[in-house]
């Protein structure tokens, strides 16, 4: 077992992102919950402003280990793959957060705030 986490458009049953076992990544927006989705399950809604600010999280944690932001190594995981934060190296997995990222902060850009549906 470990926590799972899927990121989802309200009214459709397929994630944008579905992420297991990245606790670190979860934390971050769970600090930031909007409101709960149903008073009776603990899912919330993420909007624009919490992905940038987990954004800002993720950019400060490389900075903090002196690496650029901006040049993503070649070998860190494609967004669609779906990989335990304990699979790559910490660095790989800050770029590989800043892919996923992109892709839910532009979905929520679009659709309006994403569902963050957990268990652990």
């Amino acid at each position: 077992m470990g926590l799972d986490v899927d990121f989802f458009i309200p009214g459709n049953n397929e994630p944008v992102h579905d992420l297991r076992k990245h606790d670190w990544l979860f934390d971050q927006f769970h600090d930031l919950a909007g409101d709960l989705v149903d008073e009776d399950y603990t899912d919330f809604y993420v909007d624009e402003e919490a992905f940038d600010v987990v954004t800002e999280r993720v950019i400060a944690e490389l900075e903090d280990l002196g690496l650029d932001p901006a040049q993503i190594p070649p070998d860190v995981p494609g967004a669609t793959q779906v990989w335990s934060e304990d699979d790559f190296s910490w660095e790989i997995m800050l770029y590989f957060y800043l892919k996923v990222l992109t892709e839910l902060r532009n979905a929520a850009s679009e659709h309006g705030p994403l569902i963050c549906a957990w268990s652990a």
